[in-house]
């Protein structure tokens, strides 16, 4: 079985959606993903040098926002890590590419921006206006 492409998996068949070949191309969207946002994460960061050593006042305090804006970033990628995660064992499961919420499918658009989606675009826009109100 030849790999898919994008274009390949957005011309297909509602009927073909979510077969062997798409959870396939999806799996290693997100294992590639996962394998960058590790990288980042070993990383050399400044987040190790100690702010105390600086006797300026500007330059501790500039040193200190860096070591907070490192720590955000690092949280977010590992955040990031964990969705992924899911998503790799919602394919294990064969749960991957349907809404957690309504049962219906994600869309495969939807995935290719965002291949850890959960829900669908209904359910989203549901779940961000109640978080508005």
């Amino acid at each position: 079985m030849n790999p898919l492409t994008t274009e390949a998996i957005l011309s297909s068949d509602d009927a073909e959606y979510m077969n062997k070949a798409q959870l396939a191309y999806f799996e290693g969207l997100l294992r590639r993903e996962r394998n960058a946002l590790l990288e980042r994460l070993t990383e050399p960061s400044t987040d190790l040098e100690d702010p105390s050593s600086y006797p300026d006042p500007v330059d501790r305090a500039s040193m200190e926002e860096e070591r907070a804006q490192a720590h955000r970033e690092r949280a977010r990628v590992e955040s990031r890590i964990l969705e992924v995660d899911r998503a790799l064992k919602r394919i294990a499961d064969d749960e991957y590419g349907y809404c957690i919420e309504t049962g219906e499918p994600i869309g495969l658009g939807r995935l290719l921006i965002q291949p850890a989606a959960t829900l669908c675009i209904e359910a989203q826009e549901r779940r961000e206006h109640r978080q508005r109100s």
